[in-house]
């Protein structure tokens, strides 16, 4: 860790609890699933710190407009290592997912729901197990979104506040 780096960006997110989150995640990542790994850590980064009570609800608001202004569209985010995209637009789907999750279960379940399941299936993250998990947390069909915003890079709209 390199102490000269901030505990909290200007842009609100935190390396420290990216990296966190990476430490503590349970899983192994398969090539297509770095996207996965990278956006969920980053995002966090907003969530934990919400949580905590160090962020406001606009504060993670603006951050994730942040995410979506920065991002690297119309690449497909399960093949490409282009940091803009894993750093911002991983994170940003993510954020569409956890109001997708959200809103199809009528609030009883949210992305954590997703990372739980693919804790306990034990098999290295692919997109194709994130897209179940993610469709498993929403009770909805999620491919056309994955094949639109994953696959093609196609930034998708944010309707609902987190």
């Amino acid at each position: 860790v390199n102490g000269r780096i901030p505990l909290r960006s200007r842009d609100r997110t935190s390396s420290y609890l990216h990296e966190v989150f990476h430490v503590w995640a349970p899983f192994d990542v398969a090539p297509d699933g770095r996207w996965v790994s990278e956006g969920l850590a980053e995002y966090y980064t907003l969530v934990l710190q919400q949580r905590a009570g160090r962020l406001t609800d606009a504060q993670v608001q603006d951050a994730v407009a942040l995410f979506r202004r920065y991002g690297r569209w119309h690449v497909d985010l399960s093949q490409t290592r282009t940091a803009a995209a894993l750093n911002n637009s991983a994170p940003f789907v993510m954020a569409v997912l956890d109001d997708l999750i959200r809103s199809q279960s009528h609030g009883k379940r949210r992305l954590d729901d997703a990372v739980r399941t693919l804790v306990h299936d034990g098999h290295p993250v692919t997109t194709a197990a994130w897209l179940a998990a993610v469709q498993q947390a929403a009770g909805s069909n999620l491919a056309p979104f994955f094949q639109q915003h994953v696959h093609r890079g196609i930034p998708p709209v944010r309707a609902v506040a987190p």
